[in-house]
């Protein structure tokens, strides 16, 4: 269900203002803690990896990783903690 959500809204090549906007709206829904987001050392072209924590009843504990190129979604996973 939620899988399908992100699926149908989040794309590839995606700006990264956008995605965050629209994980923003989503994040009471999607349990996500954007109070302690992580980025990785970001470089002047935009290539971020940011790791949301997800405490959740549809996931138990687990990561949504979102992976940018130039400021563009690259790929979105989730991964177990």
């Amino acid at each position: 269900m939620v899988d399908d959500l992100l699926e149908n809204h989040l794309h590839v090549g995606q700006k990264f203002d956008d995605v965050r906007a629209l994980l923003g709206r989503w994040e009471m829904f999607l349990d996500l803690d954007s109070t302690s987001w992580r980025i990785a050392p970001d470089d002047t072209r935009g290539n971020v990896r940011i790791g949301y924590p997800v405490d959740g009843v549809f996931f138990g504990q687990k990561f949504l990783f979102l992976e940018f190129s130039q400021w563009r979604l690259k790929r979105w996973y989730f991964e177990d903690i």
